[in-house]
């Protein structure tokens, strides 16, 4: 008779992203002597068919979508709830439930209260509400995450500024909140000449050209109109320059046409989704992030893990790691000065190595998981 506790895992749709990311390694990695981990979610992601490779129970829930819808998201919250029951069954031991993402984190959590969960966890990598937003947009999302987490166990943030909003606007659950930083394999990214030789000829980059890469979706969220402009400012003063983006979204053909109005086309290489990303940050000198609202965003570690100082925006805990000798943070929407960041370390390359190094040893991807299953034994134990 199984009797291990049945970990179930609950994300909105697994897209090529660091929440998503983080979440596979851990249900692929709990111990399988301790736990029972499966996955719940919706379909449509990039990430799909790797999940149905992990070896581990993954249920898709069709309703189980992005986009707000009333009706939709009621029916959702039932499948939701019946694929949380379904994994329970196959084992005697107590339920664990853990929600990601601001839509599966509100009806997952509300899924398991249901069910009588033995033990509830969120983890916030960025919550779904930002200063862009219509105030009364905004306050539903407060609302609905102040709800939830009334019956919320334990919370994991990823980053120190999230803990810092939760704590201000009555977010946190029960527990009071736990740092688990989002981790990376700090071992796959790193300087690599060879890489860095190739992938410029692959794309016809000349090898003394200044490289500007980013890695990030093409949704409002990333804000890429702002760093195409931010680009066009590092064009106009570094006319050999060129911009690596690797992603894919629905602002991609708004973000084509304005290249194309700009005249910068034939020196931006938009990659679409690629599993070759340590290769590709390789071939760069800066990495450049324009987000809006973040976690804590998992391509500014890879990116100073491979070696390349960060301009970004002042967005999440994006401050927590890009710190004086790693990069520079601009405002939020500040194009000229996400530019500036940018000619600033391509002219004068700080040594991010060493200071990385230090910074990011607490973003093992290992010692996630193992923090991880620390709060699953003391809840059940509780």
């Amino acid at each position: 008779m199984d009797k291990r506790p049945a970990v179930v895992h609950v994300i909105t749709q697994l897209e090529l992203g660091g929440a998503q990311r983080n979440t596979l390694h851990t249900v692929a990695n709990l111990d399988k002597k301790r736990f029972r981990a499966s996955l719940v979610c919706g379909p449509g992601g990039v990430l799909d068919e790797e999940a149905r490779k992990l070896g581990i129970p993954v249920i898709f829930c069709p309703a189980l979508a992005r986009p707000v819808s009333p009706a939709q998201d009621l029916k959702a919250m039932e499948e939701v709830r019946n694929a949380i029951a379904l994994h329970h069954k196959k084992t005697h031991g107590q339920l664990v439930v853990h929600t990601h993402s601001s839509k599966a984190g509100i009806l997952g959590r509300v899924a398991a209260k249901r069910l009588g969960a033995r033990a509830i966890v969120h983890t916030v990598h960025g919550f779904g509400f930002h200063d862009g937003q219509a105030w009364a947009v905004r306050q539903a999302y407060q609302l609905a995450e102040r709800a939830v987490s009334g019956f919320t166990d334990a919370m994991i943030f990823v980053s120190k500024r999230d803990m810092e909003t939760a704590e201000k606007l009555r977010l946190v659950a029960k527990d009071g909140g736990h740092l688990i930083r989002s981790g990376i394999d700090l071992s796959a990214f790193h300087p690599d000449a060879e890489a860095r030789a190739a992938v410029r000829a692959e794309l016809q980059i000349p090898v003394d050209a200044p490289v500007v890469v980013t890695v990030a979706n093409f949704k409002a969220q990333k804000a890429p109109l702002v760093g195409l402009k931010a680009f066009a400012r590092v064009a106009a003063e570094l006319p050999q320059a060129h911009w690596v983006f690797v992603g894919e979204g629905e602002l991609r053909a708004a973000f084509d046409a304005e290249a194309a109005q700009l005249g910068l086309t034939n020196r931006i290489h938009v990659l679409g989704w690629r599993h070759d990303v340590p290769r590709i940050l390789a071939a760069g000198d800066v990495s450049m992030l324009s987000s809006v609202h973040e976690g804590l965003p998992r391509s500014v570690l890879e990116a100073l893990s491979a070696g390349l100082p960060v301009a970004a925006t002042d967005a999440g805990g994006t401050r927590e790691v890009v710190v004086e000798g790693t990069g520079q943070v601009v405002p939020v929407g500040d194009a000229d000065a996400l530019g500036n960041a940018v000619l600033t370390l391509l002219r004068t390359p700080p040594a991010v190595t060493e200071r990385a190094t230090s910074l990011l040893k607490e973003f093992d991807i290992h010692a996630m998981v193992k923090q991880q299953e620390n709060i699953y034994e003391w809840l059940l134990s509780a």
